[in-house]
């Protein structure tokens, strides 16, 4: 397919950073330049009292540097909506996951041109 949604990250470390950047760069290169790589921003609440700001920072990072991977950014949206989300923070309920797929849907539709 030429466009890729890549979701990973959430159930990682955040404090491996340069872990993670090394599996976004394998990702990217396994894509290929010819696709589109659209990855989420991670959003959920700290892990072991560390942020998840770190892996968000690869993902922007990684995507100034490559014109394959795009980042779409679905912090700003998911913390002005908290009720989408279940108890732990991390999980979307069916409302959060619907709205999500649509805004991600539209970020292709640009982002992928």
């Amino acid at each position: 397919p030429y466009a890729l949604v890549v979701n990973l990250g959430t159930n990682d470390d955040p404090g491996a950073v340069h872990q993670f950047q090394a599996y976004v760069r394998r990702v990217v290169a396994a894509a290929g330049p010819e696709r589109c790589v659209v990855w989420p921003t991670i959003v959920r609440p700290p892990y072991a009292g560390i942020s998840y700001d770190g892996l968000n920072r690869v993902l922007f990072a990684t995507a100034a540097k490559s014109d394959s991977l795009h980042v779409f950014d679905w912090r700003p949206l998911a913390r002005a909506h908290p009720a989408w989300f279940g108890s732990d923070g991390v999980h979307p309920s069916i409302q959060g996951y619907r709205v999500r797929a649509q805004r991600l849907a539209a970020f292709i539709r640009t982002a992928c041109v």
